[in-house]
């Protein structure tokens, strides 16, 4: 499968290439291939820059994968998308 690292955007439906209700939902800065399990899990380790700038940046992220049980002609689909906030570290003190 993919990663797709972005930034958010309106859904572009893909059901014109083939996709039936997939959508992308992420304006594709950066594509990551990705292996899942048996049980359809991935995990992936991305190391954030010790840089306050980048404190409330946000990423979006959406996945895709090759599905030959699906019953469209692309046999491709795509996850939700999902817009990540970074943040730092908050401890609750007594």
């Amino acid at each position: 499968g993919w990663l797709y690292l972005g930034t958010r955007q309106e859904p572009l439906d893909l059901g014109f290439l083939g996709m039936g209700t997939c959508t992308l939902d992420v304006a594709i800065m950066t594509i990551l291939p990705i292996m899942f399990d048996g049980a359809g899990f991935a995990r992936l380790q991305f190391i954030v820059p010790n840089e306050v700038s980048l404190v409330s940046g946000r990423v979006a992220t959406q996945a895709a994968v090759v599905d030959f049980g699906t019953t469209t002609p692309m046999k491709i689909v795509h996850t939700a998308g999902l817009e990540t906030q970074i943040g730092g570290c908050r401890f609750s003190r007594p």
